[in-house]
């Protein structure tokens, strides 16, 4: 019976799996980033429960399967009605807020609804059934989980369940179909208040042996009162006879190795024996002892430590020991905070590091310094870059941090930070002219050879050779006149078609690889941009949690040009966002790994496909396709002269080089040179053509462009 149970149930499971994808648009189908993603949290939430959700405090007790399908249940229909409320809340932002061609627009049609209307009516009418409040907007609570978040609700039944006196009693109260989550928590908090209202001073007293008893089980004060009372260092990483007398887990649900108990304790005054004394704890403070810092920090049944244990809190947070505090562990807001102290900020001038349970309170009280960066490395490791930059007198709200190292170039940063994402595997098959993909759909140097031969290389042609040095396109000139016998030449790309010989083949030949070059490094380049519209991109998720996102910016030391193997450059972000994110991991008692992303938003599934939406940043390449064929340029026939390319084109520059003042003059160079200042420092391809333009005209070639314009500091 139970084996049939248990098949039933996982049916029943595959049945929710498969109730969660069901209805999507065919866009967002197998294979689609949005279909994996939803399955891997599926997967993600059924593992936890299958793991916490038992008969019994035994690890290998039997699943309660029924808890199991019941928490999958509202948790399919949670998420599905969080991305229709998501869509419905973003669709009905007005065209005049953000018109119809703004990036603003753009990035709001990328929360389109996933689902199908019909799939939209059905969720609808389920959570009508249930009474629900699906027509609220998403920031509202939609009475599933507290605050409409599974994992603050996975964090408060970790602690129901290592709570000694209340654990059982939760495992045993059967949950209805119809009983929401957040209906749950609210009859397991009865259960905890019942049982804390049980306990008296009598049942809560610890006994402590007299050393001359029990000397292995003897405790010493650490710090002691002089109304008798005394912290003690339990020497423990988690102590179930301190959480049963003072209603909470005793750190049973989630210690740390390097965890210890420090509880501070009064003597019971009517309860004592030869062999040792009863004493009553009133504070629970777990202490790191690896890092020196507080973490989880309650009174009596995980309440806020009352105003009347402030001296004594006090004592020990100024005690050397003690470097500072970290918070977290269950309900955080309600532990101990060193802002609930009314000379906080003077105790915070001495020991910083004790406002590290409040981030942003910090920076409020402080401002951005070193200690800052000490707190985030207490809780995200001493790898974590976390470098606030100068800021220049604006308002923290608008400072910058690091969260890299700087690296040479982009591509090195990306292959460093992001080595799993699809467009790290993409660059290194397009540079290496290679393909990638499950059935290598991506063929990068198939591409280019494709497009080449769509493209119109008459066009093509008059720039590489109309656009390039005045010198090289005369001989060519020359040399197509000599072998057409002067006839008329309205394409330079016709009139090698119709006069063949060995001079046009290499032309022609020479002409193909270089407009072959300009679309590879052109497919290249549009990855390259594609990859930094996605990392910047808020809606890839690859810095956030739960509902903080992180705006991510690229810096680049000569912004928009990705493709230069010096270019130096890191990823920068607004340090109130991700002060956001730290305090939203901390209060649902979660990690992130010390490099700040988020690894199922970066990671590449096996070849799985990128968005197609880059192909259409593909532009040719002009300088890139100039220079292919003036490298070629060495490989070609002797003219018609009987002298090689290389050797007429010095002979002629250097003719040139004798005339220049007579064919430029002063005024000339003095019009090169003031066009050069104005476009010292800029970037544009268009100026720099301009510039070339206007010296040949001059009758300069490209070097003595150069020449007279690196004087005036144009690179």
């Amino acid at each position: 019976m139970r084996i049939a149970e248990a098949i039933l149930n996982e049916s029943i499971v595959d049945d929710l799996r498969n109730s969660l994808v069901k209805g999507l648009k065919p866009e967002y189908g197998p294979g689609t980033e949005t279909y994996n993603n939803l399955l891997k949290e599926f997967e993600k939430i059924a593992s936890w429960a299958k793991n916490r959700l038992r008969k019994g405090e035994d690890e290998n007790s039997a699943v309660d399967n029924s808890k199991v399908v019941w928490l999958l249940t509202w948790w399919v229909l949670d998420t599905k009605l969080h991305f229709i409320l998501t869509a419905k809340r973003l669709s009905s932002v007005s065209p005049q807020v953000y018109p119809a061609d703004s990036p603003e627009r753009a990035s709001l049609e990328q929360h389109n609804n996933i689902f199908t209307d019909k799939e939209i009516q059905k969720v609808e009418n389920k959570a009508k059934q249930a009474q629900l409040h699906w027509e609220q907007t998403p920031d509202r609570p939609r009475g599933i989980f507290p605050e409409n978040s599974a994992d603050k609700f996975v964090v408060a039944l970790v602690h129901f369940l290592g709570t000694e006196g209340v654990s059982q009693k939760v495992r045993e109260m059967p949950l209805k179909p119809t009983t929401t989550p957040l209906q749950a928590l609210e009859e397991w908090k009865n259960i905890e208040d019942d049982w804390l209202q049980q306990l008296k001073d009598e049942e809560r007293s610890i006994f402590h042996p007299n050393y001359k008893y029990q000397p292995e089980n003897t405790l010493k004060p650490m710090i002691k009162f002089p109304d008798g009372s005394a912290w003690f260092n339990l020497d423990k990483q988690f102590c179930q006879e301190e959480g049963s007398s003072m209603g909470h887990c005793g750190n049973t649900a989630s210690y740390n190795e390097d965890d210890t108990i420090f509880s501070y304790r009064s003597p019971h005054l009517h309860k004592t024996s030869e062999s040792g004394e009863h004493w009553i704890p009133h504070l629970t403070f777990i202490y790191n002892q690896e890092t020196g810092m507080l973490g989880e920090m309650k009174g009596y049944g995980n309440q806020k430590p009352r105003k009347k244990y402030h001296e004594v809190i006090k004592t020990l947070i100024m005690d050397d020991r003690i470097k500072g505090i970290a918070g977290g562990g269950y309900l955080p807001e309600s532990n101990f905070s060193v802002w609930d102290l009314d000379d906080a900020k003077e105790l915070v001038e001495k020991k910083p590091l004790l406002s590290g349970d409040n981030l942003r309170k910090y920076v409020q009280m402080v401002g951005i310094d070193d200690t800052l960066t000490e707190l985030v490395h207490t809780r995200m490791g001493d790898g974590a870059r976390f470098e606030p930059l100068p800021n220049q007198g604006r308002d923290t709200r608008t400072q910058m941090v690091r969260l890299t190292d700087e690296y040479d170039n982009f591509f090195q940063l990306i292959e460093k930070e992001f080595s799993d994402a699809p467009y790290v595997h993409m660059l290194n098959a397009a540079m290496e002219g290679g393909a990638w993909g499950i059935a290598n759909e991506y063929n990068f140097e198939q591409q280019a050879i494709d497009m080449v031969e769509e493209d119109d290389m008459g066009e093509r042609t008059n720039y590489i050779i109309g656009e390039n040095d005045p010198i090289i396109k005369q001989i060519i000139i020359d040399e197509l006149v000599h072998y057409s016998d002067g006839a008329p030449m309205d394409s330079i790309w016709d009139t090698m078609q119709e006069y063949g010989g060995e001079f046009s083949d290499w032309l022609n030949t020479s002409l193909l690889d270089a407009s072959k070059t300009g679309w590879s490094e052109g497919i290249i380049g549009a990855l390259l941009n594609h990859a930094i519209r996605t990392i910047e991109n808020s809606s890839s998720g690859y810095m956030g949690h739960g509902a903080k996102d992180v705006n991510l910016e690229v810096q680049m030391r000569a912004p928009g040009r990705p493709e230069l193997e010096e270019n130096k450059c890191s990823i920068n972000a607004p340090i109130e966002e991700v002060l956001d994110v730290i305090t939203s991991i901390d209060e649902h008692n979660d990690e992130l790994g010390w490099d700040w992303w988020t690894p199922y938003a970066v990671a590449h599934e096996g070849g799985e496909e990128w968005d197609d939406d880059w192909k259409e940043d593909i532009h040719w390449d002009n300088l890139k396709a100039m220079q292919e064929f003036n490298t070629n340029i060495d490989n070609a026939p002797k003219l018609h002269t009987g002298e090689q390319f290389k050797e007429k084109y010095d002979r002629l520059k250097e003719e040139t080089n004798e005339s220049i003042n007579e064919d430029c003059g002063p005024k000339g160079k003095r019009k090169v040179f003031d066009l050069a200042q104005v476009l010292t420092n800029t970037n544009s391809e268009k100026a720099h053509a301009k510039l070339h333009k206007v010296c040949a005209r001059l009758g300069l070639s490209g070097d003595q462009c150069h020449a007279i314009t690196s004087k005036a500091g144009y690179t």
